[in-house]
């Protein structure tokens, strides 16, 4: 919180002050002097820091260090992180799914808008109603992250030990609650294991982004 100070004319000012520049605000609890307005400036800078600034992080577009203003991730590569300025310019277009923080200091990532869409309605509607809708439209980080994961295919290694003898191939074991499940219904994780969507929406319920087996 940061109180904004004007300086009052010359004639407003308490008298009973021996300088001219130093006068004492009601809601302050001490004298504000010539450097007030510096120090608030210099609070204001830290204040901005502390909060828009993410360190550690570099944008793998213009490669600047710290990224500052939010922070854009690909779900797709594993280390692949913009600037506000290299996502809304278009770069790394090849994978559609990002997430956002928007300060350093909060914890849970949000559903990054869609640039595929700004791209396709913006010159149709105007770019600012396309960002508009496309916030009003924007699904939970949940579901997002849900829609990452491709329907688990048989084949190979992927349903090494996992078939269900006797049974048609198209139900499956799901590795979480080892139920059978319908193929469409199963999501294949990174590792190529097969998971019923219902468990996978459990796991990032509870937080857990490893592989339950």
């Amino acid at each position: 919180f940061f109180l904004m100070i004007r300086r009052p004319p010359r004639s407003t000012q308490s008298r009973s002050s021996a300088a001219s520049d130093v006068y004492k605000r009601q809601l302050c609890r001490h004298q504000w002097g010539a450097g007030a307005w510096d120090l608030l400036m210099r609070e204001m800078k830290a204040f901005r820091e502390r909060t828009f600034t993410f360190s550690g992080h570099r944008c793998n577009g213009c490669k600047k260090m710290p990224i500052v203003k939010a922070l854009y991730r690909c779900l797709a590569c594993e280390d692949v992180e913009l600037c506000a300025a290299c996502y809304e310019g278009m770069v790394h277009m090849e994978h559609e799914k990002w997430v956002m923080k928007t300060t350093a200091a909060q914890t849970e990532w949000e559903v990054a808008p869609s640039r595929e869409r700004l791209l396709r309605e913006g010159p149709r509607i105007g770019i600012e109603a396309a960002r508009m809708l496309e916030n009003a439209r924007r699904p939970n980080l949940i579901e997002h992250l849900l829609s990452c994961f491709p329907v688990f295919r048989p084949g190979g290694l992927d349903g090494m030990g996992l078939l269900v003898v006797g049974i048609e191939k198209t139900r499956q074991i799901c590795l979480m609650c080892k139920q059978q499940r319908p193929q469409d219904d199963l999501r294949r994780l990174s590792c190529g294991h097969p998971i019923d969507i219902g468990c996978l929406r459990d796991l990032f319920r509870n937080k857990n982004n490893n592989c339950p087996s």
